[in-house]
């Protein structure tokens, strides 16, 4: 009979070491895809996220744009990412970029390079250009930043709202523009546009 006990006790031990190096495993492999680029093939560059700050905003109010990216082994400098920005056209709206630049930093496995790219903003593009010190990221990195659009109201959109769109990489995100003349309700700009001819650095 003890040593039954014994043996089932011992079984019970087996068991349990064995689930905690499979929870160990499946851990260890999370931690990996979580900080591994995995999605930008070598010496590319591509958006992995898009994010607007308001779901709808009034004609001429501006939105913050947020974008995600994400690039893989041995991006080299002078590589580039362009995201075109929506005009407004007869029945669309669009988004007018506020021009300047940024410097942009990016990360790999928690060691993050300062100023490894530029994004330039225009009126209708955002691109952004690496720079030598992407070769200190030689397997891959993320990053993020911000920029700022004044949206325009579809030309004939009296009345209506209109949507505007960025799509890029297979990301995409919408907002909804409102004209002046139509209520809008909780959550919409109604903030003073933003010069779109001066360049903000």
């Amino acid at each position: 009979m003890d040593h039954l006990v014994h043996l089932i006790k011992h079984c019970k031990m087996a068991l349990l070491s064995v689930a905690i190096l499979i929870v160990s495993l499946f851990s260890s492999s999370i931690t990996v895809l979580a900080t591994t680029p995995t999605d930008a093939g070598a010496g590319q560059v591509k958006v992995t996220g898009l994010t607007i700050d308001k779901h709808e905003v009034r004609n001429n109010g501006y939105v913050n744009v947020a974008v995600a990216f994400q690039g893989g082994a041995n991006v080299q400098p002078g590589t580039t990412l362009t995201i075109n920005l929506p005009q407004n056209t007869t029945n669309v709206a669009g988004l007018h970029g506020v021009r300047g630049k940024q410097a942009i930093n990016a990360t790999y496995n928690g060691n993050t390079i300062d100023n490894v790219a530029t994004a330039e903003v225009s009126q209708d593009k955002v691109v952004i250009t690496f720079n030598d010190h992407v070769k200190q990221l030689p397997n891959g990195f993320v990053g993020n930043f911000r920029f700022n659009a004044v949206a325009e109201a579809a030309i004939n959109s009296k009345d209506k709202v209109t949507p505007a769109t960025i799509t890029v990489d297979g990301q995409s995100v919408s907002i909804n523009v409102t004209n002046n003349s139509t209520p809008v309700g909780p959550g919409v700009s109604s903030q003073k546009p933003i010069d779109t001819s001066k360049t903000y650095l």
